[in-house]
């Protein structure tokens, strides 16, 4: 199928009737709520999605932010539909994302909703399927830089470096589970965002 994404794997999704969507809550955020609250945490919604010729059918999916207290925060984001026009009436995946906008002060967990539009069309297979799919989902948020999971305590290898004795110098910094490291030392500042 023309459109289909770089690092797609082996399967996609596709509706089938009755099960015409599919939901996900993200209720583990790795971030600290002060974070979540700043107002300085971005996310990208991304997906390819498509369908067949010029059927209507096709997915959307959307991003829902929610309170404690599983409550909607503000408006929802949806990617999608992709329509036979803007796939030139063939069969398709067309790339559609929302990116750099901010996740709303107060979100503690994440629904994701992918919807299979079903109309009274047919589909190609006569087999109860949607013509309607969709491939590589992806939801990334991006904290500000030093914000981010601490993860494990910093070491270097070798622990020392002796500057007046070699040329070519090779310093390994380990910090498991970080999003950012930055070392300052002797009036150098080695910054690698992120391990």
């Amino acid at each position: 199928t023309p459109g289909i994404p770089d690092d797609h794997g082996q399967y996609y999704f596709i509706g089938r009737f009755p099960q015409d969507s599919m939901t996900e809550t993200i209720s583990s955020i790795p971030l600290a709520p002060a974070v979540l609250d700043s107002g300085n945490v971005k996310f990208t919604l991304r997906g390819f999605l498509g369908g067949v010729d010029v059927r209507t059918v096709s997915p959307a999916v959307t991003a829902t932010f929610l309170k404690p207290s599983n409550q909607t925060l503000g408006k929802t984001f949806t990617i999608g539909p992709v329509l036979s026009t803007e796939r030139n009436g063939i069969t398709f995946f067309v790339k559609k994302e929302i990116i750099d906008s901010v996740v709303p002060v107060g979100t503690r967990s994440i629904r994701i909703d992918v919807v299979f539009d079903f109309t009274n069309e047919t589909n190609r297979l006569g087999n109860g399927g949607s013509d309607a799919f969709a491939d590589s989902l992806s939801l990334v948020l991006t904290p500000p830089a030093g914000s981010g999971p601490t993860g494990g305590a910093l070491t270097a290898n070798p622990p020392s470096i002796d500057f007046a004795t070699a040329t070519t110098k090779t310093l390994t910094l380990s910090n498991p589970g970080a999003t950012d490291v930055i070392v300052t030392a002797g009036g150098f500042t080695i910054t690698k965002p992120p391990f």
